[in-house]
């Protein structure tokens, strides 16, 4: 379940093969509730989920085994302007935040 509620969510099952190898086992696309399916699984496998879409941050939620938690990602615009107000064109904007470089 993604918490809060988050629908069109892709939650990928994947399989540990190897030491970094992954397979692709499983998908699903969440409901308006925030709730998937995915399965069966074997039992005495290893496995791992992400989960994605565009706009949101997603972390496994440590008490909640196959559960999310869900972030709305901020926007931000911005217009590069000179003293006269004209665009200026390949400006570069930096974002720092409390740890650094967002």
């Amino acid at each position: 379940k993604i918490r809060p509620p988050v629908a069109g969510v892709e939650v990928l099952v994947l399989e540990k093969t190897g030491a970094d190898a992954e397979q692709v086992v499983g998908t699903a696309v969440t409901a308006a509730d925030g709730s998937y399916s995915v399965g069966p699984l074997a039992e005495g496998r290893r496995y791992r989920r992400s989960a994605a879409l565009a706009g949101y941050s997603f972390r496994e939620d440590a008490g909640h085994p196959g559960d999310f938690l869900a972030a709305r990602m901020g926007e931000v615009r911005v217009e590069v302007v000179d003293t006269a107000g004209a665009g200026v064109a390949g400006g570069e904007v930096f974002l720092l935040g409390a740890g650094g470089f967002l």
